[in-house]
């Protein structure tokens, strides 16, 4: 997939967000966790959130 410039700055601002969020929410909880995934497609999804 090809992405515009502008298009992978804000996967990287995601990334980043995602994951001082993660480091500040403490939970032993899995389904209180903090997760960024990417996915191409809706089926893509429904298996990450599956």
């Amino acid at each position: 997939m090809q992405l515009k410039k502008i298009e992978e700055a804000k996967i990287e601002c995601a990334k980043k967000f995602f994951e001082r969020l993660e480091q500040e929410v403490e939970s032993d909880d899995d389904a209180e966790k903090v997760k960024f995934n990417m996915v191409a497609s809706y089926s893509d999804l429904l298996k990450v959130v599956g």
